[in-house]
């Protein structure tokens, strides 16, 4: 099974995983894949996309304010495929004025992104 740990005494919602590689590499005109997990975000690195982990299903007003700061306008939605992941996406769409939005529909039944062989993740289909 999965563990993260955690530095202690650090509130994971005061922090995006990924905004330090956001600001310094960042093409402004790709988008930014929103994950839950950093594991999530690693991969979608690896396979050539932008990506930040918000360590949980929803995202906080720090983390909004942090997106809001870098410039993101493009936001993909790289929750995971359950309920939690689901709720996050809708607090995502009503709180994220001024991006676009694109959610995902995975091409197998596989709840998160690092579960994904490399092909289904270039299979993964979009919406807005």
């Amino acid at each position: 099974t999965k563990r993260f740990y955690n530095t202690a005494n650090i509130k994971k919602s005061d922090y995006l995983f990924g905004a330090y590689q956001v600001a310094k590499f960042w093409d402004r005109k790709a988008p930014i894949w929103i994950c839950e997990s950093e594991i999530d975000a690693l991969t979608c690195w690896s396979r050539g996309q932008y990506a930040v982990a918000i360590g949980g299903s929803h995202i906080s007003n720090r983390q909004l304010a942090i997106l809001k700061y870098l410039g993101v306008k493009v936001l993909v939605n790289g929750l995971d495929k359950d309920e939690a992941g689901k709720q996050g996406w809708e607090t995502i769409n009503l709180f994220s004025t001024g991006m676009l939005l694109y959610d995902t529909i995975f091409p197998v039944d596989k709840k998160d992104i690092n579960d994904l062989t490399k092909d289904e993740f270039y299979r993964i289909k979009f919406l807005t």
